[in-house]
């Protein structure tokens, strides 16, 4: 084992290679492995919980009941009252959102009922399943951790972007398309990894299979080959 000077003169070496043992052990890397797992979880889950706990104080601030919230109310209850036939009894905008989002929103009313504060809800919802599904994107592509900082980000977006310019936080909007996209982007990438891996396993199969070919006799010098 080194003394003590001869730990301190390892950093005043020639060739430099205590200085950068030091600098290594200094490394956010060396650093972040002596701290305990359960520590960056703790950090994560709580920062995560905040995000979401301000978010939904944003969508309930910035969002109150508007006649487009109703909309989905009133089908909603047409549809339990006089059967699907209600439909085509309704006169519908361009953006009528009668597939993307009346099912979901349909069926928060049945089970936690059709009121305003429920409308506003939805839309929250919608924006959390819009951050859960890109942080599940990006740990497919990248890795975990860059899923966790990628949540923990969009989580604490701020009353603007929620609010009545980004509308991110409004049951009625492109929100809940964006999540649907979301969910295709992540079966696109499921396929093309599956399909990646299934012709990975087929060569070496085949690779396994095919003995090497083994090299024939040399040409003779006055043979055409």
């Amino acid at each position: 084992m080194a003394t003590g000077a001869e730990a301190a003169d390892d950093g005043r070496r020639p060739d430099g290679s205590g200085r950068r043992l030091q600098q290594a052990r200094r490394s956010p890397e060396a650093l972040a492995s002596k701290v305990p797992a359960w520590i960056g979880f703790a950090a994560a889950g709580a920062t995560v919980c905040a995000g979401l706990w301000v978010s939904l104080h944003y969508c309930l601030v910035a969002w109150k009941a508007d006649p487009d919230m109703f909309v989905t109310v009133a089908l909603w209850r047409g549809v339990r009252e006089h059967g699907l036939g209600f439909l085509r009894t309704w006169t519908y905008t361009q953006d009528n959102w009668l597939l993307s989002l009346l099912p979901i929103s349909s069926l928060f009313y049945a089970t936690v009922g059709a009121t305003p504060r429920v409308a506003a809800l939805t839309g929250w919802t919608f924006f959390v399943a819009s951050v859960g599904l890109t942080a599940w994107l990006t740990a497919r592509l990248v890795a975990w951790r860059a899923a966790v900082i990628v949540a923990c980000v969009l989580l604490f977006a701020n009353y603007h972007t929620l609010g009545h310019i980004g509308f991110l936080g409004y049951p009625i909007s492109h929100n809940v398309s964006m999540a649907w996209g979301l969910v295709v982007l992540l079966l696109s990438a499921s396929g093309i990894e599956r399909r990646a891996t299934g012709r990975a396993l087929q060569r070496g199969r085949f690779s396994s299979s095919t003995p090497c070919p083994t090299r024939g006799p040399a040409p003779r010098s006055g043979s055409r080959w």
